[in-house]
């Protein structure tokens, strides 16, 4: 995943797309919200 300068590595053995609920939880540890990451520039 990446947002401006920011980059996550997440481990994906499936190769498939990430489940909503895990990129919920990724984005409240960082502290994003989902606001922030859909925002375009």
């Amino acid at each position: 995943m990446k947002k401006d300068q920011l980059k996550l590595r997440i481990p994906n053995p499936h190769m498939g797309d990430i489940d909503g609920s895990l990129l919920k939880k990724i984005l409240k540890q960082a502290n994003v919200s989902k606001e922030q990451w859909e925002e375009t520039d």
